[in-house]
C-alpha cells in the first residue's frame, strides 16, 4: 500500500487507518485461532476419556481371558484326575475280568461263547494298550471315544470279529 506524503512524512491518518485494519485482520485470526485451539482441546479431552475408557475395558477382557485360561486349565487337570481314576478303574476291571475268564476255561471246555469273551478280553487289552501309548504322544479324544463315529459292528469288524454272534 502505499501512503501519501505530507510535509512531516506520510499521512498519519492513512497509516492509522492501515493499521487499524491490520489489527483488525490480526485479531480476527487469533480469534479463529483460539476457536480452534478450544475446539482441539475439547476433541483432545474426547479423545483421552475414550481412550482411558478402553484401556479399562482391555483391563477387564485380560482379566476375564485370564480367568478363562485358569479355569480351563483347572477342568484339564480335574478331567485328567477323573480319567486317571476310569483308566484306573477298567485295569481293575480287566484284571478281574480276566482272572474270571481264565477260571472259566478251567472249569468250562471252550465253547463259542467263551471264544467270544475272551476276544472282548484282547480288544479291552489292546484298547488300554492304546489309551496307555496315546497318554505319552497326542491326547485322548475324549469326545470320539464317548461318541464313536463307527458302529460297533464295523469297530469290530476292524479287530477281525464278526459283531453278528
Amino acid at each position: 500500500m502505499k501512503f501519501d506524503l505530507t510535509e512531516n512524512g506520510y499521512s498519519v491518518e492513512q497509516v492509522d487507518a492501515y493499521l487499524s485494519r491490520i489489527k483488525q485482520v490480526y485479531e480476527e485470526i487469533i480469534k479463529k485461532q483460539r476457536e480452534y485451539l478450544d475446539k482441539l482441546k475439547e476433541e483432545n479431552g474426547e479423545l483421552l476419556t475414550k481412550n482411558k475408557k478402553f484401556e479399562e475395558e482391555k483391563e477387564t477382557l485380560a482379566k476375564a481371558i485370564k480367568n478363562a485360561i485358569d479355569k480351563t486349565d483347572e477342568l484339564n487337570n480335574l478331567m485328567t484326575k477323573k480319567v486317571s481314576k476310569e483308566i484306573a478303574s477298567l485295569r481293575s476291571f480287566r484284571t478281574k475280568w480276566s482272572d474270571y475268564l481264565q477260571k472259566l476255561e478251567e472249569q468250562y471246555p471252550v465253547d463259542d461263547k467263551i471264544k467270544h469273551a475272551k476276544e472282548m478280553d484282547g480288544l479291552i487289552g489292546e484298547a488300554m494298550d492304546q489309551i496307555e501309548s496315546e497318554d505319552e504322544g497326542e491326547p485322548f479324544d475324549y469326545n470320539e471315544a464317548i461318541h464313536p463315529t463307527e458302529s460297533l459292528a464295523e469297530l469290530l469288524k476292524s479287530f477281525g470279529i464278526d459283531g453278528e454272534k
